[in-house]
């Protein structure tokens, strides 16, 4: 039977009971309505023959003329009442016979109220008629009465047994209306119900994974139908995960080998690229023309970008595999600001733009976070900018959004007064190898991965990222990232609590560090030309010293120069700020030498906590590495390339270091396993044949006496986890390939310490 048979079956009977109910209970009241009538004309009755007898027996004693109305109104009436009884129905032998005492109960009463005997007026006669005549009217009225009562019981009787006989029929009509529910509810429940609660328990089993879920409904309609196609449903999905569980593990495997294919690939594309980006950074130092000089600054310039396209496809890579894992360790925001101030220095090199970066005051000095990644965006977001950007500033600036609950909120916003994005542009912003437009591409270049590397960065670092651009107008970017707070931290760098004196007329330069000497505990004072500055300290206040932006129009030498010396004099030392492109023209104007320190945009909040501290002379590309080496200072240098040791070697020896060589952890331990070897620090490549530096650094500081060496290694890998490792060795540092000489110099005079005099 089908289901829609069933469900009209159980429709139709349902109505079909519902009908013969109410039918039978209409019968039943209709039933119960009439005996109720048939009762009350029982009782009337009884109460009229009983008024009747009750009547005669007052008159027959006290022969009162209103007894006499009342008896006759009272009898006509009972006659009524009997005849219309009799009339509508068949009458009973009781109501007969009180019909027929009734006719001649009236003469009697009459013939007693008749005293008078024509012909006979004899009074014992008299007296003895009419006690016969009262003798059979209280007789008549007594039968008259008892047929009434035994008619009326007759009834009541009847009524009582009809009255059964309906509750007995209503039982049985509910009784078998319920019996057919409950038939249809049985058919409902095996037919329909029970089948669908299979199919849900089916589906549900489908629903958690279980392949082999098979739905045992065994019937010919149609939710046997839709059981055989969720079973077929299964069977086809079951078949189909397989697939996909085969596909997804080559995929996986593809995935992995394609990403240590491009780890490998990337390690090897650095080592030659660390030794070209080497050479040219010797060959600028020796004795070459301005054409030469030119050609290989472009050739490190576009080796660099090789080397961050390389960075940027592997870190996608990474991201898109699932592989890259993010870092929580505690990193100090003083130091990460240098870091990307050293890194964006020199990308703005050769364009008349200022780079400004303004940290917010309420900076924590330490974040809990991963630092690299982080690093990563914003050397993208303001690299980018740079990029783009011709003529003006490129603005970056650090918000602290909140800092609550040890939790913190940064908001990285760069601005750049660019070239500006297009509406078009805009819609594919964030897309692999995507440019605004082709132009753009031809005249600035890029592969178009740095803004979609900083989206996926961003996204794995639950963060959020923005931006609003006009064509034209410059470009803003921010990214909002949350980072943990260390408990054990403050919020600023303990100062020197000294005033320091600006002179420059951007508005821009002037805000951001005073924010960097609020950041670091500093005091600082900002004029706009160098009139004000000598009427700032006329009125006797004392400055640590002072710094003097160096001006983007024409300036008066000999009023710079004057009042550096007067100054100078007066025990205050004067350091210039320089643009990335004003080094050439502080040449030029030949006073290079009256200063006692140069800094190179953006001034950062650790160079102004360190300002002053000491007079470093001379022209320098960063103040925090003015620093010179120690004289003489004994290195062993590792590498199994030959390109490499002679890059480090020629970079070394140009800041007076002793050179030792070794070309893997093998001939490198040789040297170190010896007692009194004499090395102040290691240089050694992490990736090396026979042993590599991990394992070397490992066995040397088994040996007590190197516990304390500096081993500073060099690795073509950018992930956190290969730096982990290296650390996790005992290396005291790690710096990625192709190796930036400032960058080096900077880690040895950090670990490095000084031989006391």
């Amino acid at each position: 039977m089908r289901v829609a048979t069933k469900i009209n079956l159980a429709i139709l009977s349902t109505i079909v009971c519902a009908v013969v109910l109410v039918l039978g209970n209409l019968f039943i009241l209709s039933e119960q309505f009439k005996g109720l009538e048939q009762s009350q004309k029982a009782q009337n009755i009884t109460r009229l023959s009983s008024s009747l007898l009750v009547l005669t027996q007052e008159y027959v004693l006290f022969k009162s003329p209103s007894v006499a109305d009342a008896w006759v109104r009272t009898q006509e009436e009972l006659e009524r009442l009997i005849g219309s009884t009799v009339n509508s129905s068949v009458a009973p032998q009781e109501l007969s016979d009180i019909q027929g005492s009734l006719a001649e109960l009236k003469p009697i009463f009459n013939e007693l109220n008749n005293s008078a005997v024509r012909g006979n007026n004899n009074a014992d006669f008299l007296e003895r008629r009419e006690s016969l005549i009262v003798e059979r009217l209280i007789a008549e009225t007594q039968v008259i009465s008892e047929l009434g009562y035994q008619w009326a019981t007759q009834v009541n009787d009847a009524q009582a047994r009809n009255l059964k006989g309906l509750t007995l029929l209503e039982s049985v009509g509910l009784g078998s209306f319920v019996v057919v529910i409950a038939l249809l509810v049985v058919l409902m429940r095996t037919g329909v119900l029970n089948p669908l609660a299979k199919l849900k328990r089916t589906a549900d089993e489908i629903r958690n994974g279980n392949e082999d879920a098979v739905c045992e409904v065994n019937a010919n309609d149609e939710l046997g139908d839709v059981s055989k196609a969720v079973n077929q449903m299964a069977h086809n999905l079951a078949h189909k995960n397989r697939r996909l569980r085969e596909a997804n593990a080559r995929v996986e495997m593809a995935s992995q080998a394609k990403t240590e294919f491009l780890s490998n690939m990337s390690h090897e594309i650095r080592t030659p690229l660390n030794g070209i980006v080497g050479l040219t950074y010797l060959l600028k130092d020796t004795s070459v023309s301005s054409n030469q000089k030119l050609l290989l600054e472009s050739l490190e310039k576009t080796s660099r970008n090789l080397i961050d396209l390389v960075s940027d496809v592997l870190d996608i890579s990474k991201i898109e595999a699932g592989s890259m894992e993010l870092e929580s360790k505690p990193f100090s925001t003083l130091e990460f600001i240098d870091k990307v101030s050293g890194i964006m220095t020199g990308a703005a090199a050769n364009k008349p733009i200022e780079l400004i970066i303004d940290p917010s005051t309420d900076l924590p000095r330490e974040l809990m976070g991963d630092e690299l990644r982080f690093r990563q965006i914003v050397v993208n977001l303001v690299g980018n900018a740079i990029k783009f950007t011709q003529l003006g500033h490129v603005h970056l600036s650090l918000q602290v959004l909140s800092n609550q609950g040890g939790v913190c909120r940064l908001r990285v916003e760069v601005r750049d007064t660019g070239v500006g994005i297009s509406p078009q542009g805009q819609a594919h912003l964030f897309r692999q190898f995507h440019q605004a437009n082709t132009s753009v591409a031809r005249e600035f270049g890029g592969s178009g991965l740095g803004l979609s590397l900083v989206k996926k960065l961003v996204e794995l670092m639950n963060g959020s990222l923005g931006f609003n651009s006009e064509l034209g107008h410059g470009s803003t970017f921010w990214a909002e990232l949350e980072f943990a707070v260390p408990q054990v931290t403050t919020s600023t760098v303990n100062g020197t609590n000294d005033t320091l004196l600006l002179v420059a007329d951007s508005e821009f330069q002037r805000q951001a560090l005073l924010h960097a000497c609020s950041l670091v505990g500093r005091k600082l004072v900002s004029v706009s030309n160098l009139d004000e500055a000598r009427q700032w300290l006329s009125a006797a206040h004392g400055v640590a010293g002072i710094v003097l932006d160096f001006p983007k129009q024409q300036i008066d030498r000999l009023a710079w120069v004057e009042f550096v010396k007067t100054t100078g004099q007066a025990g205050v030392s004067c350091a210039v700020l320089l643009g990335s492109d004003d080094t050439r023209r502080l040449l030029d104007k030949g006073i290079s030498e009256i200063f006692s320190a140069i800094y190179v945009k953006p001034l950062t909040p650790l160079q102004l906590q360190n300002a002053f501290r000491t007079n470093a002379t001379g022209l320098a590309a960063r103040g925090n590495s003015a620093t010179a080496l120690r004289n003489k200072m004994n290195l062993l240098i590792v590498d199994d390339s030959d390109l490499n040791l002679k890059v480090l070697e020629g970079i070394l020896v140009r800041k007076q270091a002793n050179i030792t060589k070794a070309n893997n952890g093998l001939e490198a331990l040789s040297f170190l396993l010896q007692y009194g070897h004499g090395f102040d620090a290691v240089v050694m490549d992490v990736q090396m044949p026979l042993m590599d530096g991990l394992e070397a650094t490992r066995e040397l500081r088994k040996q007590p006496f190197n516990a304390d060496l500096p081993v500073i290694g060099l690795t073509g890998e950018v992930g956190p986890e290969d730096e982990r490792r290296a650390l996790e060795a005992g290396m005291n540092a790690v710096l990625h390939k192709p190796l930036r000489p400032e960058d080096l110099m900077f880690v040895l005079n950090k670990l490095v310490k000084p031989v006391a005099a």
